[in-house]
């Protein structure tokens, strides 16, 4: 394939908005359709290709126009629903992650909090105390 032809593909590409999956399927089948065309023919001019096949963005119009719209807005949905589930992972794993940071560090000064209960055999509370310890680091 020369160049010419391979810069011709890759002008109608640019042109597909459309899916990867549906670009590739028919990218695939308009490229044997050129070099076909082009072997059969004894063809290396690119604009005798060009006025057979057309322009690139004719081409791709043409293509879009004869897709089912359906199957293209279906697509680029399903990819938006993972890609948005995807971030809502991650979004959560992070928060997550960090909470648990901020949960096990305690308190930015080392000082550790205690509450002391002496309970008699009743279940009354005769003696609570309450206060701070400090540690040093």
């Amino acid at each position: 394939m020369n160049k010419e032809i391979k810069k011709y593909i890759n002008k109608v590409s640019k042109y597909l908005l459309c899916d990867n999956t549906m670009k590739r399927k028919f990218l695939r089948d308009f490229k044997t359709d050129v070099l076909e065309y082009a072997k059969a023919e004894n063809i290396s001019d690119i604009d005798k290709i060009k006025a057979h096949f057309g322009e690139p963005e004719k081409i791709a119009r043409a293509f879009l126009m004869e897709s089912d719209i359906r199957d293209i807005k279906k697509r680029l949905t399903v990819k938006r629903i993972i890609l948005i589930s995807a971030i809502i992972v991650i979004t959560v794993f992070v928060s997550t992650y960090i909470t648990s940071l901020v949960w096990e560090r305690k308190d930015v000064n080392n000082t550790h909090y205690y509450t002391e209960s002496l309970v008699d055999g009743n279940g009354n509370t005769i003696y609570k105390e309450t206060g701070e310890i400090y540690y040093e680091k």
